[in-house]
């Protein structure tokens, strides 16, 4: 593949290549712009780190042909012709598409497991050059597989990156990939770089990090997730964002690619303190469903047929609707583990603590969580509360 052919332009006048035009002389703007994006982004990346050039892989589109000029005329000999682009402006217009390509941010990806590789699926999706690490084998395997570049550490996928972004399991696990190790992350953002962090934790840690990075230059926004596996595969992810507006607009194409419904709730913190807010309310919506599913079933009741009947009503949920079906059929396997929602309504419980707000319904939930764990079921979903709820009505042993 030729250089030039390599950047999406034909050899002689720097115009569009055809193929990449619909009838009507535009770019689509759907599922076809998209994979266009990717592709040339993809394509792009290759041509420059052959040439020795990647690193004005976001740089604008004159700096990027300028550079490109100077590589031929100095390795050909000859004139190549593309100064005739100044006098083209009609060629920007056309190609704004190729240049927003050219500037789109560098994306690093930190956290691999069961959210973390169909979001990166997504992001490679959307057309953005992504480098990964996990502190396991497995996932960087499944994302390089699917077109990201493996880095061998927190810092080396930051020095990589325009956008690092994070999701991990705690507060602790955070701190560590982006402050605390001898090679985190810290050490290789640089200054205008922005930090994404979609794990749930504290929100006061999040506060001291933010505070951290902005030492350095960096910015940082918060933005912790719900939707589960499915919404990180379908794309289709809440994303509640704290920190500054102006960074999350910057960011807000990234979050799209991942997100379908994306909030600013705040400043720095807000956002994780949101996500906790939907983890109580999910802690008690899920334990009504549970208490209505051993109540139908004691009572000699269906309970598909029960739940058939109060979905569309006042008790309708997304608990309900999506959960109480996989309860009813006894399919305890996870989207998200009990183990995981322990450590959230942990977060949640502290928080409230640090406000004075009781939370009499979530420390209730956590405990019932606790009966799953010391039957080595943490890794079940969280549906398998009902499991301890129907636990409830049956004799102890012995009696």
């Amino acid at each position: 593949m030729g250089l030039i052919e390599g950047l999406g332009l034909d050899s002689g006048q720097g115009r569009p290549r055809s193929d990449l035009k619909s009838q009507r002389g535009r770019f689509p703007r759907d599922t076809e712009e998209r994979q266009i994006v990717g592709n040339l982004n993809r394509q792009r990346q290759r041509v420059l780190e052959l040439h020795g050039l990647h690193q004005l892989a976001s740089g604008p589109l004159d700096d990027l042909l300028n550079a490109v000029q100077r590589f031929v005329e100095r390795t050909l000999r000859v004139p190549c012709g593309f100064g005739q682009i100044e006098r083209h402006q009609s060629y920007r217009r056309r190609n704004r598409l190729h240049e927003r390509m050219l500037r789109m941010e560098r994306i690093g990806f930190i956290g691999l497991g069961i959210m973390g590789v169909p979001m990166v699926a997504n992001l490679l999706r959307a057309g953005y050059v992504t480098t990964v690490w996990n502190r396991s084998q497995a996932g960087i395997d499944a994302c390089a597989t699917l077109g990201a570049a493996a880095a061998r550490s927190p810092r080396a996928v930051a020095e990589a990156s325009d956008v690092l972004i994070t999701i991990v399991t705690d507060s602790a696990d955070v701190q560590s990939v982006l402050v605390e190790r001898e090679d985190a992350a810290i050490g290789g953002l640089a200054a205008g770089s922005v930090v994404i962090d979609m794990s749930t934790i504290s929100p006061s840690v999040t506060r001291l990090l933010a505070a951290q990075l902005a030492d350095r230059g960096v910015a940082m926004l918060d933005a912790p997730v719900s939707g589960g596996d499915t919404g990180a595969k379908a794309g289709t992810l809440s994303i509640m964002v704290g920190g500054d507006a102006a960074v999350l607009e910057r960011c807000r194409p990234v979050l799209e690619s991942m997100g379908s419904t994306i909030t600013h709730c705040g400043p720095t913190g807000a956002g994780q303190t949101v996500k906790l807010c939907n983890q109580v309310a999910i802690a008690g919506a899920l334990l009504g469903v549970c208490e209505a599913l051993s109540l139908a079933d004691k009572s000699g009741v269906d309970p598909e047929r029960m739940l058939d009947a109060i979905s569309a009503g006042a008790a309708g949920s997304w608990q309900l609707t999506n959960l109480g079906p996989k309860i009813a059929d006894g399919d305890f396997a996870p989207g998200f583990m009990v183990k995981l929602m322990q450590k959230d309504l942990r977060l949640a419980l502290e928080a409230g603590g640090d406000v004075q707000q009781p939370l009499p319904n979530t420390s209730l939930v956590r405990q019932l969580y606790y009966q799953l764990e010391a039957s080595g079921l943490g890794d079940e979903g969280t549906q398998a509360l009902a499991r301890v709820v129907a636990g409830l009505g049956r004799p102890l042993p012995g009696a």
